[in-house]
């Protein structure tokens, strides 16, 4: 079914009926096991917007937002700015109305703590019928103040912000924060410069770039693939992958040392440019006394760790 629906994708581009971008987004969610084609391409009218904008009284020193459809972005900036666009594809402005109502946007504030929420729980038959409502966040918070965003399907960005949570069940996450939780059911997690990453969910795809500082790792999926980029695996690396079936790509600028690299796998393929010993289901690389410490464990599993040496 996967290979069919590549096939159409593909057909579609080679007709001009998409773009190349388009098409790459497409196969990227199919991979994901995310929808390919989002509710709104399928149904007629056209996009018509309502804007909230809000702020707190005063600082904060948490800001929470729960949302069922729509994308997010956050970014670092001196003052707490929530703009929220509710937006409905409909035939008029009265029926935009309609289903504007049935969006309750609500910020709430306590104790130095913020929560906005869009309910969509009035629109949900909406969002399967010939008209669709979501809605996208723009955010300024505070870099030292922690985001989490909560959502059903969507995208979050964010830049700047040194603590980030997301809480998904499909949704693409690419953050700089350097404390990151995501908990997703499908999807994929780009970041970049993380000093600590927990990562859980159903099906993802992991994406770590600039990760010399990576001290801490945590991921636990049933299926998914972590592709790791870093000059050196710092010495105080804890990483600990646990797959139900997996793929483990790891690229260094030089050779890891003073670690103990340990995979567990029933089955499982192994290239690498350092050396291991194998030991029944486990393969290990030692050097020296073991101050990073990376654990790999998979029913089934392929890992890849390849060394480009410095010039």
């Amino acid at each position: 079914m996967a290979e069919d629906e590549r096939m159409e994708i593909l057909k579609k581009l080679e007709k001009g009926e998409i773009s190349a971008a388009r098409a790459e987004e497409m196969l990227e969610a199919l991979d994901a096991g995310v929808d390919v084609e989002p509710p709104e391409a399928k149904v007629e009218g056209k996009v018509i917007t309502d804007i909230t904008e809000w702020s707190p009284d005063g600082p904060i020193s948490e800001l929470r937002l729960s949302s069922f459809v729509g994308d997010v972005v956050a970014r670092a900036g001196e003052q707490t700015l929530v703009v929220a666009t509710v937006k409905a594809r409909a035939k008029n402005a009265a029926d935009a109305k309609n289903l504007f109502d049935k969006v309750e946007l609500t910020f709430d504030e306590k104790d130095g703590k913020a929560h906005v929420k869009a309910d969509m729980t009035k629109s949900i038959l909406d969002l399967f019928r010939g008209a669709k409502v979501w809605v996208d966040f723009d955010v300024t918070v505070p870099a030292d103040v922690p985001f989490v965003a909560s959502y059903g399907t969507g995208k979050l960005a964010t830049e700047g912000i040194a603590r980030v949570g997301a809480n998904g069940g499909n949704g693409k996450v690419e953050t700089d924060a350097a404390y990151v939780d995501v908990n997703l059911g499908n999807g994929k997690l780009l970041s970049r410069g993380a000093r600590e990453l927990d990562v859980n969910g159903g099906n993802l795809k992991v994406f770590v770039d600039e990760a010399d500082a990576l001290e801490k790792f945590r991921l636990n999926v049933g299926n998914g693939a972590v592709d790791l980029k870093q000059t050196r695996l710092p010495e105080n690396a804890d990483y600990a992958f646990n797959f139900g079936n997996g793929k483990v790509s790891a690229e260094f600028g030089r050779k890891p040392t003073a670690c103990l690299i340990k995979i567990e796998s029933l089955a499982g393929k192994l290239d690498t440019d350092i050396p291991f010993d194998k030991k029944g289901t486990t393969m290990i690389y030692a050097d020296g006394e073991a101050k990073a410490n990376v654990k790999i464990n998979a029913a089934h599993s392929k890992v890849e760790i390849k060394v480009k040496e410095d010039k």
